[in-house]
């Protein structure tokens, strides 16, 4: 919550500096970068036990093609 926070306020600050018709697109070789998350996502029925369970997403966006993927676990 301490690194959403202070990110928040950065990003706030340099809002206001930039006028608001600035864009910056970043461009990437095929390969060369990606960006990885992972978090909560929607209870669903194990069909093992048929209990309610939490499920996690791992999520992967490829720079280059900027197309997600995800895989619940």
């Amino acid at each position: 919550m301490a690194i959403h926070a202070a990110l928040v306020r950065e990003i706030g600050a340099i809002g206001r500096e930039l006028p608001p018709d600035t864009t910056v697109r970043l461009t990437f070789e095929p390969g060369e970068a990606a960006q990885a998350d992972f978090g909560a996502g929607p209870k669903l029925i194990d069909p093992a036990t048929g209990e309610l369970r939490r499920s996690w997403a791992s999520v992967m966006r490829f720079a280059f093609l900027r197309h997600p993927y995800v895989e619940f676990v």
